[in-house]
């Protein structure tokens, strides 16, 4: 029976808010073992999705949940904050080595990963997690991972990781669906598929107000035209925008193309959809409201009742991405 490791580590790290630390991920989830799998099985679960849907995957294909071995790690979020504290992330590192050391020879390893974290000691902590699971299992056990379509992807987490698979969605509601996806194409290498992946990272930080994925929003057209090419040899395309306050060297629009067996068919794939993101690139412009505009439109709708209403929105502190003080203070004034 194919034994598989399952751990992870989810944070989207604004440079500029407050550092967080073991409560925080504690708040949030912190789930080590057998718990991991009660909650992936779960009716009413409280753990990522994705590591819902990769459970059902294995079980379905396996014939049942007896007939393959999950060997759950540790996995672990925190809602949007600053930089990770370098003592606590340590102590988790140390904390999933150990932990993966025991359970011995594997199969393959999923990591459920956010992507977007920053560390007190380090701009790349998500890679620090992929190289860590790499040398702990060694360089023939396949290793897929899910990403959020914010993450920053770095040269440690393309080395360490066999196929990277991000979400298709903003906001994000196929977070089942990716974890589904993860389990198929690592049952692909388990039938001995070769995946060769081929990345490009485009000097373009889209703003998050232009991030959305629906029809007529430049990411989304962009990311559907990226899966048109997913066939017999594509395996995989995904397309990061990756989170700005981050503030990383490894910001950018990111393109990942994995391929079966065919290293040039990844490039070309890469290349063709970066082409196509960059001519594209003033459409990420965002068109915003002056608050004089906003304030007239506010009266003119008070003052007429037959006008619809609107709804205001001011994202540029955006404090679901880690604005944690922002958030108290809002919260205090009530």
């Amino acid at each position: 029976m194919k034994k598989i490791a399952i751990c992870g580590f989810n944070l989207e790290s604004n440079r500029f808010a407050s550092p967080c630390d073991r409560q925080d991920f504690e708040e949030s989830m912190y789930l080590r073992g057998d718990e991991i799998t009660q909650q992936a099985r779960h009716k009413h679960p409280s753990i990522h999705l994705g590591v819902c849907g990769f459970y059902k995957v294995m079980d379905e294909t396996f014939g049942g949940p007896d007939n393959w071995i999950a060997r759950p790690s540790v996995l672990i979020s925190s809602q949007p904050a600053g930089a990770v504290k370098e003592d606590f992330f340590n102590e988790f590192l140390e904390e999933l080595k150990n932990d993966l050391q025991r359970i011995g020879q594997i199969d393959g390893v999923y990591i459920c990963e956010h992507g977007g974290a920053i560390a007190t000691h380090t701009h790349d902590p998500d890679g620090e997690v992929y190289s860590l699971v790499r040398k702990t299992v060694g360089a023939a056990v396949p290793i897929v991972t899910t990403l959020d379509l914010h993450a920053n992807v770095s040269e440690m987490m393309m080395n360490n990781a066999d196929i990277l698979i991000g979400y298709r969605t903003n906001p994000h509601v196929d977070l089942f669906e990716r974890g589904e996806e993860a389990a198929r194409l690592l049952l692909e290498i388990f039938d001995g598929v070769k995946p060769t992946k081929h990345r490009i990272r485009l000097p373009l930080v889209a703003p998050s107000v232009t991030q959305l994925t629906a029809p007529g929003h430049p990411y989304g057209d962009l990311i559907r035209l990226g899966q048109t090419h997913v066939d017999e040899t594509v395996m995989n395309v995904t397309i990061l925008a990756g989170f700005a306050w981050a503030d990383t060297p490894k910001n950018g629009m990111t393109i990942i193309v994995t391929a079966r067996n065919d290293a040039d068919r990844a490039k070309t794939v890469a290349v063709e959809l970066a082409e196509n993101a960059w001519a594209d690139r003033e459409r990420y412009r965002p068109a915003m409201m002056t608050l004089n505009d906003a304030t007239a439109l506010a009266l003119e709708v008070n003052k007429n009742p037959h006008l619809s209403a609107v709804l205001f929105a001011d994202p540029a502190d955006n404090p679901g991405g880690g604005g944690v003080e922002i958030q108290q203070q809002s919260l205090n004034r009530f």
